[in-house]
């Protein structure tokens, strides 16, 4: 549920080619944080919303 998600734009962010953001689950899995492409954080926003997808979907090892 993305309502217990919270996208971040950090120092690495703006450094980084991909401008990759941090996404930092709130609940269920606290403190398993990982980075998005910025350009598909938008996509992974809907997904989650809509429930087509969870965050296990998005992290790189499970892509």
């Amino acid at each position: 549920m993305i309502s217990d998600t919270v996208l971040i734009a950090d120092s690495a962010t703006l450094r980084e080619p991909g401008h990759s953001v941090r996404v930092v689950p709130l609940e269920d899995e606290v403190g398993n944080s990982f980075r998005v492409d910025a350009e598909v954080a938008g996509m992974m926003v809907v997904n989650l919303a809509l429930g087509n997808m969870d965050l296990g979907d998005w992290r790189e090892g499970d892509a």
